[in-house]
C-alpha cells in the first residue's frame, strides 16, 4: 500500500500497490489501516512541508503503537531489501554481534 504519489511512482515501475488515503484525505487512512494491523512495514521518509511533517510523526507514532515497524530512511529500506534478498537466495544467515563488526573494519582500517 502506498499513498496516491508514491503509488503511482511504484506503479511506473512496475511495482503493484493498492493506493492509501493519507491522514487528511479520511478513512480508509493509514492510520486506520495500522490500527487494523493490515501494514507489516511502514517505510515513511521525512517530508518538506508542515502537513506533511505533521502526519510523518501522525503515522510514525501509530506505527509504534501498534508495533509494526517503521523505516526512516531510503538507504535503510535498502539495506532491508538486500538482506530479504540474500536471504531468499542463499538462504543463510550470519548473526554477528556489531562489536564484532566494527572491530573487524578497524584492524582492516590498521592495516591500510
Amino acid at each position: 500500500m502506498a499513498t496516491r504519489g508514491t503509488a503511482k511512482v511504484l506503479q511506473e515501475a512496475g511495482i503493484k500497490c493498492q493506493v492509501v488515503n493519507k491522514i487528511e484525505e479520511g478513512p480508509p487512512d493509514v492510520i486506520e489501516r495500522l490500527s487494523h494491523r493490515e501494514l507489516d512495514l511502514v517505510i515513511n521518509t521525512p517530508s518538506a512541508t508542515r502537513l506533511s511533517e505533521r502526519d510523518d510523526l501522525i503515522i510514525r507514532r501509530a506505527a509504534v503503537e501498534h508495533g509494526i515497524p517503521c523505516i526512516t530512511s531510503l538507504d535503510t529500506a535498502a539495506a532491508l531489501v538486500t538482506a530479504l534478498e540474500t536471504v531468499a537466495t542463499d538462504r543463510q544467515i550470519q548473526v554477528r554481534a556489531l562489536k564484532e563488526i566494527q572491530s573487524a573494519e578497524l584492524s582492516a582500517q590498521r592495516e591500510s
